[in-house]
This record gives structure tokens, sequence and C-alpha cells, in this order.
């Protein structure tokens, strides 16, 4: 009898078993990756002081079902590949991006979706968090998109390790709430942020509030504690497209990445150096696209970007519609931009000459099936008589699958 009943319960795990596997090969799986790379190339005064540097990224997306989803991102970057002509022992760094687990489920009429991740996730400044639910073109700032990885950097980053809960309802409207730790200002801190969007036929609006909680763990008497919290540091961060035409739109953004309600001397409430505003009216005429912008941007942004060299300033974008060939399209066109240090920080030792940066950087964009193959010619006038720093070539090339 008991030889029986442990066959029965063999059987019966055999069974459960057979059933998950029945069941997790019966689910639909998708995935989506994109890959891109990229050659730098600065010019010297000879060929031997000429520098060669690689960026790379990989993310991936994978589907099981109608309900669960990983996200993973990573990228790499080197230093002079000619600095050692074994390829040996070259300066080089990797990141985690991203790597997130989502699981969407209903709420009545709506969509709600629970996540974890590590790493950058639904950065504010991005278009990432509308595209993804909303099912938006991009609409970001040709002015702060990159060749490789996210296309847009985060102007104030949501980063960590955490937990988020948003919430689509049957309007174009949605609500999501971010849990996560970061160390971030020399400090541990656990941060909690709240994001309402939406969209209708002229407005896309993304709005994010949250509060930082630096903590320590000793009291003021040196003695080991759980968490010590003196304070709470405020960030927030508006994003705006006004107009339903993609020929004539207003793009804004404006936000604050750290008010400090209890500031530590020397440090002040708000440092002008976390705030950050882009005002960009765009429109066309004939078969060219237009934009003027007026921006600010916090330093991990603007030395980001091959666009511009400075937080303060004003560019010109003047791009074509896309040019049909047989096997593909491309988007041809210059940004120029003229910037300069704040004069309201400390970094600022007057205006003059050196101070203030001139660059042009006509571009190539070419679409062939999956893959985009993209030229950067920056030029820079007033540096040229040093070669390096007044022109350079970048060659990129990203594609998804």
């Amino acid at each position: 009898m008991t030889v029986l009943l442990r066959h029965r319960k063999k059987y019966l795990v055999l069974i459960i078993c057979s059933l998950s596997l029945v069941y997790g090969f019966s689910l639909d799986i998708f995935s989506h990756t994109v890959n891109g790379a990229a050659i730098d190339m600065l010019p010297g005064n000879k060929v031997e002081q000429t520098e060669l540097r690689f960026r790379g990224f990989y993310g991936g997306q994978l589907q099981i079902g109608k309900r669960l989803l990983l996200n993973a991102a990573v990228s790499a970057k080197t230093g002079n590949l000619f600095s050692d002509v074994r390829f040996r022992d070259i300066v080089s760094s990797a990141n985690l991006d991203e790597a997130s687990l989502m699981y969407r489920f209903k709420v009545e009429n709506a969509l709600a979706q629970w996540s974890i991740f590590a790493g950058e996730y639904e950065v504010p400044g991005s278009d990432s968090f509308i595209k993804k639910y909303f099912g938006t073109e991009a609409f970001s700032s040709d002015l702060i998109k990159k060749e490789t990885g996210f296309e847009t950097p985060a102007l104030f980053p949501l980063n960590g390790v955490g937990t988020s809960f948003m919430i689509k309802y049957a309007v174009p409207l949605a609500n999501a709430g971010y849990f996560y730790y970061n160390e971030k200002y020399g400090k541990k801190r656990l941060n909690a942020d709240f994001r309402i969007a939406g969209v209708s036929n002229i407005l896309i609006s993304d709005f994010l509030f949250g509060l930082s909680l630096p903590f320590e763990r000793k009291d003021a008497n040196g003695n080991d504690v759980v968490m010590v919290i003196k304070r709470a540091d405020i960030h927030a961060g508006l994003t705006f497209l006004i107009g339903g035409s993609p020929f004539f739109n207003l793009y804004m953004q404006a936000g604050l990445a750290r008010l400090q309600t209890k500031p530590e001397a020397p440090e002040k409430i708000v440092d002008f150096s976390d705030l950050y505003f882009l005002f960009e009216p765009r429109f066309a005429a004939g078969t060219s696209l237009f934009s003027v912008s007026l921006f600010y941007f916090p330093e991990h942004v603007y030395k980001d970007i091959p666009y511009i060299d400075r937080p303060l300033g004003a560019a010109l974008t003047v791009k074509s519609l896309p040019v049909e060939f047989r096997s593909g399209q491309g988007v041809f066109g210059c940004i120029t931009s003229v910037s300069a240090a704040n004069p309201l920080t400390g970094a600022f030792s007057g205006f003059s000459l050196a101070s203030i940066s001139l660059k042009a950087v006509p571009f190539a964009d070419i679409r062939i099936r999956n893959g985009n193959f993209k030229i950067l010619l920056p030029i820079r006038p007033l540096k040229y008589t040093q070669p390096k720093e007044a022109f350079s070539l970048s060659l990129s090339y990203t594609i998804r699958f």
C-alpha cells in the first residue's frame, strides 16, 4: 500500500509539471530588441594624434502572454581605441541602463501595471512614458536626442531600485506612482514620486512630482539606528506638446531636479544647476521642418548629447521631410547652437569669445528596413586652430527586431 501511494505521488507530480509546461508553452511569447553601435572620430594635428572611440547599446523586451513583460538594456563605451595598438589596455565602461519586470492586469475598465525595476525607468523629460502607454509617435526635441541607447536623456534621473504602479483609464489619462532607493548627492535616499499624464487631439502633457528622503544609519550621538531622516527634498518636472499638427506645434519642458527644505551649509535651497527648461516652437515651410529652441540643461544632459556644449543657449534645427528612395528613406538637416555657462552660477567668469560655444552639426538619418544609419559632422568654427575640437565625425547604426 505504501509503495502504491508513493507511485501515485510521483504520477501526481509528473502530471502537475506536465500541465504547467503545456500551459507555459501555450502562451504567446514575443520579443523585441534594439541594438546600436557608434564610432566617434576626433582628428588631431597629426595622423597619430587622431582618436577613435566606440559606444554600444543593447535593449530587449520579452512579452509572455498578455500580462508579463521583461525589459533589459545595457550600454558600453570606450576611450581612444588607438591608445593601444594591441587593443588590450583600453579604458572602457559598461552600464546597466534598465532591468524591469512588469505585470499587467485589468481593473474594471482600466489597465493596471505593477513593476519592479533597477536602473533608469520611465524617466522624466523623455517621451517614453507617453509612447509606452498611449502609443503616440516620438515627439521629444531633436536637440536632446542621442544616437544610441535611450533616445532622450533623463532631465533629472528617476533611477535606482524599486517598484511602481501604473493605471491607465478608459479615457486617455494615466497615473503612476514610484517608490525606489538610490544614492545621489553623496547620500542614501528613499524616493516617492507621483505622475499624471494625458493625451488629447491638441495637447500632450506629462507631470511628475516627488519627494526624496536622504537618510543616515547613525543618530546625533553616533549610535547605530535603523534610519534617521532629517529633511525631504523635492523634485518636479513638466512636459507639454501643444498643437495637434506635426508641422505646427509648441514643445515645452521645465523642472527642478532638487529643492532642499533644510540645506546643509554651504548648500542652497535651490541651486541654478538643478533647474532646467526647454521652449521650442516648431513649424514647417515647403518641404522643410524648423524648430527654434531656448534651453537651460543640467550638466549630465548637455554632456551626453552631440549638439550643444554648454548649459544655456539657443538652437536652430532645420531638417527635411522624409525623402523616399528605393530601399528606404532619409532625413537630412543641420542643428546650429550657441551656448554659454549660466551667468548666475559660480562657474561663470564673464562673457568672452572663449566662454561661448558656436556649434553646427549637419546630419543624415537614413532608414533601411529595420535599421537606422546616422552620420553627424560636428563643427565648431571658433575652434579652428584646434582640429580635435573644431571637427569630429560620428557614425552610428541602430537595428530593431
